[in-house]
C-alpha cells in the first residue's frame, strides 16, 4: 500500500482498533470470503429456480431488454428498441452469454431452434443469471473496500459487505434482467481501483460503466474529485515533514536526503521538491466555507497540470461521455426521450437524506441508540435543535434558522414532482405510497421538511464531521459527495428507488462504519423485506386492466 494511502487512512486503523467486536462481526469473523460468498451464491440460485418456475416469461422492462439482446444475438447491431433509454452494454453482455451458451449447445449436439432465432425459446433463464452474478460481484468487492481499503478486521468487512449486498433493492433486482446489477458492479470496481491508486484501470472500468448507465459519468467524477481531494489531504499531511523548519534527521537543509542525491516527492506528484517555502494549501479539515471553496479553486488551477499527468484517465472517459452527448444531440437518454426529460426535482434530494439516514443508523432520532460523536452526548434532536437554535449555522439565532428551515420547505413543496408514470402503474410500491400520501396530502413534504432537516445536519454533522477518531472525512469530500448525489437525483422526475441505491452506496462508501447495533438491526430488517418482496413478486399475483398477469415490485 502506497504511503500516501497510509497516511491519509490512519483515523479508520484507530477506529477500528477501538471498536469492539459485535455479533455479525463475531459470527461471521471465523469464514473467508469465499465461503461467505458460497452461501450467498446458493441463495442466488434458490431464488432464481424459483423465479423461473413462477415467471418464466419476461416481465416489465425485461420484455424490451430481452428483444434488445436477441437482436445483438442476431448480429442486427443496427436496431434499438426505442423503449429502452440506457445504453447497450448490458445487451452486448448478454447477447455475447447467449453466443458462447448457443455454440456450447452445437458442440454437444443440441438441437432444436437456435436461441438467437426470432421464434427461439425465451432467452430470460440465461439473462436473469447474469444479475445475479453481477450482485455476487459487488458484494466481493465491497468486501475488498472495507477490508483492503478502510482496513477494517475480516468479520467486519463481512458484516458491512453482506448487509449492502442485502439491500433490499440490491438484492431483488438480482434476480432480474435489468442493468442495476450490472452498474452498482462497474461502479464499485471503479471506487476499489481508484482507492488503491490503480488510476489507469479505474478509469478504464469507469468509462466500461457508460456503457451500462449514462449516470455513470457522474460517479466517474465523483472518483475523480474525491481523488484529487485525497492527495490535498495527504500532501497538507506531509507539508510539514518535506518542508519543516528545522532539517530533520538525515536530510539537508535544502530537503535532500544526506549522502544521496534524490529530492523527497510529494503525493501524486503533484510536489516534487523540498526546497523553498512551504506551499501554501488549503487545509481540507477547516468547515465549508467560501474561503476554503476559493483556496481550492486556486490549488486546482496552480495543480492544474500536475493534476492533469496523474488523473487524465478519467479525463479521457468524461471526454468520451461528452463525445456521445454531441452525437446523441445533447440528450442524456436513448430512445423514448419524452418521458424522460431533466428536471428540477429538489425533493428527491430529501428523500434521500432520510433513506440514507435510516440505513446508515435506523434508530438516530431515539437517545442512546446511536453512537454519539466523541465528547458529545446529547440526542440527535436535541443536536439539531442547538443548530437550529444557532440559526442554522450562521450564528445569527433561532429566527434565522427557523426562515432558514421555512424557505426550504417552501422550496420543497414547489419542486415535489409527480412524473406520469408513478401514477399510471400500480405495480411499483412506490405508487401505493405516493397516492395514499403525498397525493392525499398535497402539503406533506412542507410538514415533513424538518425531518429531512434532521436527517441532513446527522449526516453532515455525525457521520462526516464526527469529531476524534470518528472523523473520516474532509469538508471537501462532504461537498463533493452532496454534488454527486444531487446531480443523479434532482434531475430525475420520476420517483424511483432504483435511482437511489448507487448514491446510497457510495454516501456509505465514505462514511465511517456503522455501528454494530446499526448493522444487525438493518440486516434483519433487510433479510425480512427481501423475503416479503421476493414472496409476493412471486406467489401474489394480480390482474392488470388488460388481463395480463401482473406482480408487485419495487
Amino acid at each position: 500500500m502506497t504511503a500516501s494511502w497510509s497516511l491519509s487512512k490512519r483515523c479508520w486503523r484507530r477506529q477500528a482498533q477501538k471498536r469492539q467486536p459485535g455479533f455479525l462481526h463475531v459470527a461471521l469473523d471465523g469464514f473467508t470470503r469465499y465461503q461467505v460468498l458460497a452461501g450467498l451464491a446458493l441463495l442466488h440460485v434458490g431464488i432464481l429456480l424459483l423465479f423461473q418456475w413462477q415467471v418464466p416469461d419476461a416481465y416489465m422492462d425485461e420484455l424490451f431488454h430481452e428483444r434488445q439482446t436477441r437482436a445483438y444475438c442476431q448480429g442486427r447491431f443496427d436496431v434499438w428498441d426505442p423503449k429502452i433509454t440506457t445504453p447497450p452494454g448490458l445487451y452486448l453482455l448478454g447477447a455475447a452469454l447467449v453466443r458462447s451458451i448457443e455454440s456450447v449447445r452445437r458442440l454437444m449436439g443440441v438441437g432444436g431452434i437456435p436461441l438467437c432465432a426470432d421464434d427461439g425459446p425465451s432467452l430470460v433463464p440465461y439473462l436473469r443469471p447474469l444479475s445475479a452474478a453481477f450482485n455476487l460481484g459487488s458484494f466481493m468487492l465491497l468486501q475488498a473496500i472495507f477490508y483492503r481499503v478502510q482496513q477494517l478486521s475480516n468479520g467486519e468487512a463481512l458484516a458491512q459487505a453482506l448487509n449492502l449486498s442485502l439491500y433490499p433493492v440490491i438484492f431483488f433486482f438480482g434476480f432480474l434482467d435489468y442493468t442495476d446489477a450490472a452498474s452498482l458492479c462497474a461502479v464499485l470496481g471503479m471506487y476499489y481501483l481508484a482507492r488503491r491508486q490503480r488510476h489507469v484501470q479505474a478509469a478504464v472500468v469507469g468509462g466500461a460503466s457508460l456503457l451500462l448507465r449514462q449516470t455513470n459519468v457522474i460517479w466517474v467524477c465523483f472518483v475523480l474529485g474525491t481523488s484529487i481531494v485525497e492527495d490535498l489531504q495527504t500532501a497538507f499531511l506531509k507539508r510539514d515533514y518535506y518542508y519543516p523548519t528545522t532539517p530533520l534527521a538525515g536530510h539537508s537543509a535544502k530537503g535532500q536526503l544526506s549522502g544521496t542525491g534524490s529530492t523527497a516527492s510529494g503525493t501524486g506528484g503533484l510536489f516534487f521538491a523540498a526546497a523553498g517555502p512551504k506551499p501554501n494549501l488549503p487545509d481540507p479539515s477547516e468547515p465549508l466555507s467560501f474561503s476554503l471553496l476559493l483556496q481550492f479553486g486556486v490549488y486546482l488551477l496552480r495543480s492544474l497540470p500536475s493534476l492533469l499527468r496523474r488523473f487524465w484517465p478519467y479525463v479521457l472517459a468524461i471526454l468520451g461521455f461528452a463525445g456521445f452527448l454531441a452525437w446523441n444531440g445533447g440528450r442524456v437518454v436513448l430512445g423514448d426521450a419524452g418521458h424522460h426529460v431533466p428536471t428540477f426535482h429538489v425533493a428527491q434530494f430529501a428523500y434521500f437524506l432520510l433513506l440514507a439516514a435510516c440505513v446508515h443508523r435506523p434508530l438516530f432520532l431515539v437517545p442512546g441508540v446511536w453512537e454519539p460523536a466523541e465528547g458529545d452526548k446529547c440526542s440527535a434532536i436535541e443536536g439539531f435543535g442547538r443548530w437550529l437554535r444557532s440559526g442554522a449555522g450562521t450564528g445569527g439565532g433561532l429566527l434565522p434558522g427557523m426562515f432558514v428551515l421555512a424557505l426550504a420547505g417552501l422550496v420543497l413543496h414547489r419542486f415535489t414532482l409527480s412524473h406520469p408514470f408513478l401514477l399510471a402503474d400500480n405495480r411499483h410500491y412506490v405508487f401505493y405510497l405516493w397516492r395514499r400520501v403525498f397525493q392525499r396530502y398535497p402539503f406533506a413534504n412542507l410538514f415533513l421538511t424538518p425531518l429531512y432537516a434532521l436527517a441532513g445536519w446527522w449526516l453532515t454533522t455525525r457521520v462526516y464531521q464526527g469529531s476524534g477518531a470518528s472523523r473520516r472525512s474532509s469538508s471537501l469530500t462532504v461537498l463533493v459527495v452532496g454534488v454527486a448525489v444531487a446531480l443523479v437525483l434532482v434531475p430525475a422526475h420520476l420517483l424511483e428507488p432504483r435511482y437511489f441505491t448507487l448514491p446510497l452506496v457510495m454516501t456509505l462508501l465514505e462514511a465511517p462504519p456503522r455501528s454494530h447495533t446499526s448493522l444487525l438491526l438493518s440486516t434483519v430488517l433487510f433479510v425480512f423485506i427481501d423475503a416479503l418482496t421476493v414472496y409476493v413478486f412471486l406467489y401474489r399475483p394480480f390482474l392488470w386492466g388488460d388481463g395480463s398477469v401482473a406482480r408487485f415490485m419495487w
